[in-house]
Parts: C-alpha cells; structure tokens; sequence
C-alpha cells in the first residue's frame, strides 16, 4: 500500500507510460514503466487486487523502470500495482494483471495474437485492436508477439509513446509481449551497439532466461513457452543473414539442435514469400537473404510455422518444403499438402513425429496489416494459398498439446482464413522407412453412410490398410493381406464407432506409405 499526503503528490513526477510486461515466464516477469524524474519504483502484486501483500523495490532512483519479479508459482494469475514511496501509479484493479507460463513442456491451450506492422495511431490500427480484444475477450491471451514495423515511420521513442504506448495501454498492461524489430523500427536504432528505442524500451531474454539458447544479442533470441519453443529473429540487419556462417545462423543451427519441444514457431519482419507490397523474388533483398540461409535451417528442424509482416497484405502458404528459390522455382514435390488446411472442411494439415517423413512441412503466413494495406500488389505467389490487401487484421494462434489452430481476424471480428496442423505418431514407422507412395483416394469427402477406398498397385505385394483418428489411433482395420498388381475400390459402410470428424485413411506396404484425410459428418 502507498502512503502519501497531498503536499507531497503536488511534488511528485507523473507516469509518462506503462506498465508493461516483458520475458513472461512459468516462475517470473520483468514489469518496465517510466516516470517524468527518478525516483525509487515499487511494486506490490499478490494473487487479488484487494491482496497485494508481496513487495519488491529498485535499489536505486530512475526514471526507467525496470523490475523482475521471481519466485512465482507456474500457470498462476497474479495482480499489481506499480508506483513509489510516495505514490501509486495504478489502481488495485483486475485491469493489471499477468498469468504466468505453464510449466516447460505442459501441453495445454496457449493463446497467441500475433501483429504486424501497427504502429502508427492511426483508426485502422484501432480498429484491429478493437476486432481482436473483442473476439478474444471472454480469455486472456498468453503471448503477445509483434512483427515488426512497430512504430512509424522511423521507430522514434516519441512514435513509440504516440503510436504503441498510447494506443495499447490496456494489452501492454496484461499481455506478456515478445517483439522483433521491422525495417522502420531499423532508422533510429544500431544493431552493432545495440542501441536506440526499440533495444532501450523492451528487454529480450539474451541469456536463455526464458528457455533456448543463450543469444547473448538482442537483435536475436528465443523462448519456450509450454510445449512451444519461440524464435524471434532479425531480418534487418544484412550482414548477419548474407552467409550459412554468421553469428545469427551458427546461433540458430545450435538454438534448434538443443529444443526438444513439440512445436517450433519462429517470426520476423521480412518475409520469405510474398508478391503483395514487396517481392520475396528481388534477389538483393533481406527476404531473399531469408528464403536462402535461414528456411533450410528451421526446415531441417521442423519448424512448424513462420510469422512475418512488411508486405500490407494477408499472405499465407500450404504446407511446404525445400522451397528456396524465387517463385517459379515451386514445384508440386515441395507441397506437402496442396489443401487449404481448414479443419472446419476436414483438411488439417497432417505432420508425423515418426519414420523417414518427420516433422516436414512449415507454413509460412504475411500479415502486415496491422495498420495499412497495400494497393493493386499481383498477389500471385504460388507458395499461397490465401492472397489478400483487402482487408486490416490481425492472426490469432492457439496451441493446444498437438493441434496448432491459426486464425486471420479482419476489423469486423470475420475469420478470413483459418488453418490447422496436426501432429501425429505413425504407429511402427520408426523400425520402417517409407521413401514411396501409393495412389490412394477416398470418396466421398465428406461422407456419411460409407465411403470408397480406391489404390492401384504397380506390382503385388502385402497391403495393409486402418482408418485412424486425428491423433493416430486405430479405428477399423480394413485389409491386412496381399493384393496383385491392379487398381481396387473398397466400400466402408459407416458404424457406431464413427463420430463427427477427421479421419486418416493409412495404406501400408513393405516401403510404401499413404495417408488420405476424411471428414465424416453426422
């Protein structure tokens, strides 16, 4: 509790912004503030605001605040109020609060928003604010990620003041923030020194402090959070993503080697495909240097899903590999799934932890839109599947055990887009490697009553074929026996056992594998 007389408030210096939250993890958080003189910054929290019974302090007067709060219980809400010996800066309300991290490795639902090139003050900016608090509101969110372009147009502290702190003091007060620096971001900070606004107003976790390996470099870093681990990586500064050997991508290669969570997602400002407001295949450019030197790394990891802004569009690709060349280099064998990925029409994208095919696959979403959009851009990148600058917005990601669910959300509170990827186990694929396919189909999909399998056999062999659930299960064996060569239709009438859902079809021979996805609807 602050004490204070009135006297001594005339005298006292005012909150020029904050509170907000930054390395939010399962045991602490660092709370960051200003004030207009120095002064000695206090923080009461507890877990109720009419209870804040705990105390920690700064050492020494400032006017930038900075404090890390430890010691705290895993997955747990907790409230506080910042201020000093003299007075309080915030009420003791629900407004200011924070929930810490689940434990490493826990697999539950993380809710992530993701915004991308937002930073100017202006009614758009507002309105994607207001679309996504509105859609989100009955819950927190975990994670609060930006994709650079934080502020317009030169990253000025006085253009974070106008444009962020001004405009997001609510989300800034309650959402753990994670950040990576944009091209505009770019003219008024150094990354040799490591200076300038945006290194001086937000603090990254260099030393491994939330998890993953130390960067010892604020321009790069990661984080893990539950079962995800986070790579925030900067696109801007060229030299150190010219080359396969620099200190970004030796950094990188050892930070994926050392995670062993289930899912990877990294994010940027520069994006590796895009025909919007930018062209991914200018050679010269960061993204190409991207596309070239950082994709194969977080490829041969598994990285699951990549996050960028910089073209004022809406951009996001099938499920792809080993695309790393200019547009017209794509080929059908680096999609993986040529589908939309909507779960709601039984397309999730399926990725395997196990056998010769593991973890392949990455999606790759532009969504710079946070506050402009482009104008008359081709948007004809072939890696896409969804092109739009129509529309403001921002993604909203939910991480649930092995379902990753993304959502694009315009002004209006609409999805536009919405995608999933599955992981799953195959069941026996680690003692078989499986390098060829079978031309397998079912039909129809959707289906009801029954459904058709149909293959075709080069030669003869031993087939076996199950229908499993969505995380791998066995449902129904279907044919467990020799087959000669020649095309085969097999009709599955629908049982008890069926229930609302996608299904996985699995063919199997001696070094074959094929999987079809199913949706059975009542």
């Amino acid at each position: 509790i602050f004490f204070l007389s009135s006297n001594i408030l005339l005298a006292q210096s005012t909150l020029i912004r904050g509170p907000y939250l930054n390395i939010l993890t399962h045991e602490g958080v660092v709370i960051r503030w200003q004030t207009s003189s120095d002064e000695q910054g206090i923080i009461h929290y507890g877990s109720h605001p009419d209870s804040l019974s705990l105390v920690i302090e700064e050492v020494e007067n400032r006017n930038e605040h900075e404090i890390q709060i430890s010691g705290l219980q895993p997955y747990t809400k907790y409230f506080y109020q910042i201020g000093s010996n003299t007075r309080a800066y915030t009420a003791p309300t629900k407004d200011f609060r924070f929930t810490t991290a689940p434990l490493p490795d826990t697999k539950q639902n993380v809710k992530i928003w993701a915004l991308g090139d937002f930073g100017d003050g202006s009614i758009h900016a507002k309105r994607v604010r207001n679309a996504y608090v509105n859609y989100h509101e009955k819950e927190d969110t975990d994670l609060w990620v930006w994709l650079g372009d934080n502020a317009y147009a030169s990253g000025t502290e006085q253009e974070y003041q106008k444009y962020v702190f001004e405009v997001y003091p609510k989300e800034l007060a309650r959402m753990g923030l994670w950040t990576t620096p944009g091209n505009h971001d770019y003219s008024s900070i150094d990354t040799i020194t490591q200076e300038g606004p945006y290194y001086d107003l937000f603090t990254m976790p260099t030393k491994g402090e939330a998890g993953g390996m130390p960067s010892e470099n604020e321009a790069f870093f990661s984080f893990d959070y539950a079962n995800i681990h986070f790579i925030s990586i900067n696109s801007e500064y060229a030299p150190n993503i010219s080359s396969d050997s620099t200190p970004l991508i030796n950094w990188l290669e050892k930070d994926l080697q050392q995670t062993n969570k289930d899912w990877i997602i990294a994010f940027w400002h520069q994006p590796p495909y895009t025909k919007g407001t930018h062209n991914s295949n200018d050679l010269r450019s960061k993204m190409s240097l991207m596309r070239i030197h950082v994709n194969p790394i977080l490829e041969k990891y598994g990285c699951d899903l990549v996050i960028c802004g910089h073209s004022h569009g809406y951009e996001r690709s099938y499920l792809l590999k080993g695309h790393f060349g200019i547009s017209n280099s794509l080929n059908p064998s680096m999609i993986i799934d040529s589908s939309n990925g909507n779960p709601n029409d039984g397309n999730t994208y399926q990725k395997y932890t196990e056998g010769s095919k593991a973890n392949e696959g990455t999606v790759y979403a532009v969504a710079g839109v946070g506050s402009s959009l482009g104008l008359n851009s081709p948007l004809n990148h072939p890696a896409m599947f969804m092109s739009s600058e129509k529309n403001h917005g921002s993604m909203f990601i939910e991480v649930n055990g092995l379902t990753l669910n993304a959502k694009f959300i315009d002004t209006t509170g609409s999805i536009l887009d919405e995608f999933a990827i599955q992981k799953n186990q195959i069941a026996t694929s680690s003692q078989q490697h499986f390098d060829k396919s079978v031309k397998l189909n079912a039909y129809p999909n959707p289906f009801k009553e029954s459904f058709t399998i149909e293959f075709n056999l080069e030669q003869s062999e031993e087939v076996e074929i199950f229908v499993k659930d969505i995380l791998g299960r066995s449902i129904e064996s279907i044919a467990r026996k020799n087959y000669l060569a020649g095309k085969y239709q097999i009709i599955i009438q629908t049982k008890a056992k069926y229930t609302t859902g996608t299904y996985l079809i699995e063919l199997k021979t001696a070094d074959k594998l094929s999987v079809k996805k199913i949706l059975f609807i009542e």
